[in-house]
């Protein structure tokens, strides 16, 4: 172990003074649903380079996850063909 910085060991940090009420505590904000939040099952696919790189551009695009860009497609998919 390195010996501390003589400069750094004459440096004070102010403390509040006695009777001197804290900073409230920031109010918390519920955060919206995260992908995170539900359950998920890992599947593996392949596609073509020309479906990733649009669905790499349409994710950057739209500011949105590539698991969220195709959970909505599939999910519209099976949708329309009655699953």
């Amino acid at each position: 172990m390195s010996k501390p910085d003589a400069a750094l060991s004459s440096v004070s940090v102010p403390r509040a003074a006695k009777g001197m009420a804290r900073p409230a505590a920031p109010a918390r904000i519920a955060a919206p649903q995260s992908i995170s939040e539900v359950p998920r099952k890992t599947i593996s696919t392949r596609l073509t380079v020309d479906v990733q790189e649009r669905l790499r551009k349409y994710a950057f695009d739209m500011r949105q996850d590539k698991q969220v860009a195709i959970e909505e497609a599939l999910d519209a998919y099976l949708r329309q063909h009655g699953y």
